[in-house]
């Protein structure tokens, strides 16, 4: 679900994600190779994201963004027969990223974005880079 609000020369837009995962079924879910196999079910946690931020237009072809963004995934859970379900320790966090973007259109159909990401949380990536090119047909 996103949102889009233009005040001129400012957009500010924001959005909110929920991915749920479904419970997958492995025939061997064990750590030790030369074990017997361990047949179980993996339920990944689910996640829910936001994020929040402005883009400025400098002209005509060129504008800057800044956003924020938190993502926070519940504990996966494992399930093995007889043995029932636990929840992997650990594997529940929250990530929070800072993005600084630059954009550029080359032409009327084809632009340049870049955007210099930084984590704001252990669970993050320090920094990021991203470099695309978008085509709009």
């Amino acid at each position: 679900l996103s949102f889009l609000k233009t005040t001129d020369p400012a957009i500010l837009f924001a959005s909110i994600f929920y991915t749920h995962y479904f419970e997958e079924g492995f025939s061997d879910i064990g750590a030790d190779p030369g074990a017997p196999p361990s047949p179980g079910d993996v339920q990944l946690g689910d996640e829910l994201q936001i994020a929040a931020g402005i883009a400025f237009a400098l002209n005509d072809r060129t504008s800057l963004s800044m956003s924020f963004s938190q993502r926070f995934i519940d504990e996966t859970e494992i399930s093995l027969p007889g043995l029932g379900t636990a929840e992997v320790i650990g594997s529940d966090t929250t990530t929070g990223k800072f993005d600084l973007g630059l954009t550029y259109a080359l032409t009327d159909r084809l632009s340049m974005v870049t955007s210099l990401g930084m984590g704001l949380t252990n669970d993050t990536s320090d920094y990021t880079f991203n470099l695309k090119f978008p085509y709009r047909f």
